[in-house]
Parts: C-alpha cells; sequence; structure tokens
C-alpha cells in the first residue's frame, strides 16, 4: 500500500505527516489542512506519467487541490523523465479535448514504454538517473508519482540505503 490509497485526500495525508513527522500541533480550524509545524517543510520528489512532463503533473496536482491543501506542509518538486517521447493524447482524452494537452514543446517517460520496446538498460537508466537527482537536489523525504512515475519512485525508494524515503 502506498500513503495516498492509505489516506485518500490531503486531509488526510497532512494529518498522517504531522504524526509521522512529529511536532506538529493539530490542524488549523480555519484551513482544515494548514499545520503548525516546528520543522522545516517535507519535500517531495514527484514523477509524471508516461508521455507527460513536470508542468502538466503540477498543473494536475494543482486542480486536484493537493498543492494548495499542503502547502505550508509539504514542498512538492516536479521533473522531468530523462526521455523525450512523442505527445500521446490517447492516454490524456479529457485533457487533449480540452486543448489541455499536445501542445508542450516536448514530452517525456522513464523507458518503460520505449520506442519501439522499452529496454532494462533503458529503464535502469531511467531509474538511475533519479537516484543521481535524488541525491543532486536534494534532501527529499518522499518520492511519488503517477502511472510510470510511480512505478520509477517505487523502485527508486525501494533501492534508498541512505535513511529513510518515504513512497507515495
Amino acid at each position: 500500500p502506498t500513503l495516498v490509497f492509505e489516506h485518500p485526500t490531503p486531509n488526510a495525508v497532512a494529518t498522517h505527516l504531522a504524526a509521522a513527522l512529529g511536532g506538529a500541533s493539530e490542524l488549523s480550524d480555519a484551513h482544515p489542512v494548514v499545520m503548525r509545524h516546528r520543522h522545516s517543510k517535507t519535500r517531495f520528489l514527484m514523477l509524471h506519467g508516461r508521455a507527460g512532463n513536470a508542468r502538466l503533473f503540477e498543473s494536475l496536482m494543482q486542480a486536484m487541490g493537493w498543492l494548495d491543501s499542503l502547502r505550508d506542509l509539504v514542498e512538492f518538486v516536479f521533473i522531468d523523465g530523462p526521455y523525450t517521447c512523442r505527445a500521446a493524447p490517447e492516454l490524456y482524452a479529457g485533457l487533449a479535448a480540452r486543448g489541455l494537452y499536445g501542445q508542450a514543446p516536448a514530452y517525456f517517460d522513464f523507458g518503460l514504454h520505449g520506442e519501439p520496446e522499452a529496454s532494462a538498460a533503458s529503464v535502469e537508466a531511467a531509474v538511475s538517473d533519479i537516484e543521481k537527482r535524488l541525491v543532486d537536489s536534494g534532501p527529499f523525504h518522499a518520492i511519488g508519482g503517477i502511472c510510470d512515475g510511480a512505478l520509477i519512485a517505487a523502485v527508486v525508494a525501494s533501492r534508498q540505503t541512505q535513511g529513510p524515503i518515504l513512497y507515495l
């Protein structure tokens, strides 16, 4: 199970994180997911899905209310996958129909659906790339993603030896 499946709303995630991090007081009455915490923000590295990009994933998270709901507790860092790929409007039909997908200058993936086919070496290189970014742009306390990004995040989290990293 993952954090989001066990705590499927921004408020539930915020409450869980406050308890896990210690030192948090109760939720604010004015804004139920704004927490008073004596530590700095928890940093989450976020990985998009196939034929997506960091900006698209960030826009989706914003539209669902996650960014505003957790802004006082969490810093989300969205990054692009290491491989460029063609747009795949069939994967984002609702967004494409509204003109919200297909206009970006570039889309990315993690080597799971390479053209003509994925290879173990391309996936391993993608995992290594994300591990390097964890170090170079860290510290990060958690890693998560959607679709292919979630698969890569799970592999990266499972391979961490330098302290715990939470998989979302």
